[in-house]
């Protein structure tokens, strides 16, 4: 009997807490950046500011965009938000309907930046890579021992610096000094790209 009554207590206080915070849906914009912020863990010296809603073909979710400036350089990024406030997506939303463009990857700029394989290579893998991020480090290894050493005249690496310094720290100072490197000879490049992610 006690245990029910404490139950019922314990309840009752529950409710008595949803009655009194906000809901999802009542969500104004400050309790929503706070929300984001303190989700995506940026600091409180960092500004962010949230574009208008937009529309999508997704009934549920509305596009917005997502300033944050206060690092090294501010970005910009494309959000998306359930209509009730709670949910985030951040990403971008793929229309499996309609049909590719075949030209898309040709127009991505690939000189300038540090080639490891076979120049003439018929297939180039392109790497936005982070040297603080795990997955870029599992792609290190996989790249460089296994499909490099494999398919040497059919495989060509061109490495882009794509640091994320708000849940990297000191990603952007590793690519700044990768590009150092490069600055002295793609081998180079190559000699602390490999430091840097084995170790």
């Amino acid at each position: 009997m006690h245990s029910r009554h404490s139950l019922l207590t314990l309840l009752f206080v529950f409710v008595a807490a949803g009655a009194v915070l906000p809901s999802a849906g009542e969500t104004d914009e400050s309790l929503l950046l706070q929300r984001i912020r303190q989700q995506l863990r940026i600091p409180a010296s960092y500004t962010v500011k949230l574009g208008p809603a937009e529309k999508t073909a997704i009934p549920c979710l509305t596009k917005r965009t997502l300033e944050v400036s206060g690092g090294a350089k501010p970005r910009t990024e494309t959000i998306y938000l359930s209509e009730d406030g709670r949910w985030l997506f951040w990403g971008r939303l793929y229309d499996l309907e309609a049909q590719p463009d075949p030209n898309r990857f040709k127009n991505i700029p690939v000189d300038g930046h540090p080639v490891r394989g076979a120049v003439q290579a018929p297939v180039t893998v392109i790497e936005y890579g982070d040297f603080q991020c795990p997955f870029c480090e599992r792609a290190y290894w996989t790249l460089k021992y296994k499909l490099l050493p494999r398919y040497p005249d059919q495989v060509r690496l061109i490495y882009k610096d794509f640091p994320l310094s708000q849940a990297h720290p000191w990603a952007l100072k590793a690519a700044v000094g990768a590009q150092c490197a490069f600055a002295q000879g793609n081998d180079a490049f190559w000699k602390m790209h490999d430091l840097l992610f084995e170790n």
